[in-house]
């Protein structure tokens, strides 16, 4: 019973893992308008970079409410899909722990089964169930990083396991 869901527990595990570093690793400047970072370039990294830079000008001409404005405007979009990327995470997180726990509900409730019958001992149970979904959570978790391992290779190649 623990190898039939197996596979569905991988999967879980690797969708759940996609959603936390689908959020964790979001920096991208996604709205087109240039370096999202501090510099004094285009976008709205450089918008509050020179606003912070000439607040004393910005203070004397009261536009304080217009750079509000226009730095809103110019990261709306970027709100826009972060909000959406959001809820299709959430929702792919807690399939992915509905998945988990209905199958240890499964497990748990075949299992006493079992035991009721006097097929196999508490002890056994338990040791096929933890070792079983223990390492689907473990391979659903390598999965999810694939993607990265492989570029890692890639790029860097074997060089970083050749001894100095």
């Amino acid at each position: 019973m623990v190898l039939a869901v197996f596979p569905v527990n991988i999967a879980a595990s690797a969708i759940q893992m996609q959603a936390i570093a689908g959020q964790q690793y979001d920096n991208n400047d996604t709205d087109g308008a240039g370096g999202g970072g501090g510099g004094a370039g285009g976008g709205h990294g450089g918008l509050i970079s020179s606003a912070f830079t000439h607040m004393r000008t910005v203070s004397a001409f009261s536009m304080q409410f217009t750079v509000s404005a226009q730095y809103a405007a110019m990261t709306q979009k970027i709100t826009d899909t972060r909000c959406r990327r959001s809820v299709w995470a959430g929702l792919g997180f807690g399939g992915a722990q509905c998945s988990l726990f209905l199958t240890y509900a499964m497990l748990f409730w075949y299992g006493s089964t079992l035991i009721s019958k006097g097929e196999i001992t508490f002890e056994n149970m338990m040791t096929a169930i933890l070792t079983l979904m223990l390492g689907a959570l473990g391979l659903g978790t390598a999965l999810a990083d694939m993607g990265d391992q492989k570029e890692g290779v890639k790029v860097g190649g074997w060089a970083c396991f050749t001894p100095i």
